[in-house]
């Protein structure tokens, strides 16, 4: 039985959510550090869309594991989660921390896509090469 496919474009979409997300938390208190209290790490919406990314690269990376077998976007999606779960308890370093959590999400989601297009072109020219006849 075939297993279903995470299509690329979901991890490009949630690589290019994670890295909005990473530019986000690091920018804000740069470009508001007069009016730094209108930003809120944890109101429902910042804490929403984290939750989401992170659920989205573990999802995709899940996936695109079960085609390549590589450990490498599994750590970052554990190392980015971390980062975004501990970020709250480091005070200012707060935002530079969701940010460093954004991108190892976005790195995990660039990673697997990678990976998984590799693999799935190595198994595109297997099956190739074992239904042409061979040359005599």
């Amino acid at each position: 039985m075939k297993r279903p496919r995470v299509p690329g474009s979901l991890d490009l979409l949630g690589a290019l959510l994670s890295g909005a997300c990473a530019v986000h938390c690091a920018a804000t208190p740069l470009l508001l550090t007069a009016a730094a209290s209108y930003h809120d790490e944890e109101s429902p919406l910042e804490l929403g869309l984290q939750v989401a990314a992170v659920t989205l690269a573990g999802g995709a990376v899940a996936f695109g594991y079960l085609d390549h077998r590589r450990r490498g976007p599994l750590l970052l999606v554990v190392a980015g989660a971390a980062a975004i779960a501990l970020a709250h308890r480091l005070g200012a370093w707060t935002p530079w921390v969701l940010g460093l959590g954004g991108l190892c999400l976005a790195g995990a989601h660039l990673l697997n896509r990678r990976l998984s297009r590799d693999c799935c072109a190595d198994e595109g020219d297997a099956h190739e090469h074992a239904a042409r006849p061979a040359a005599e």
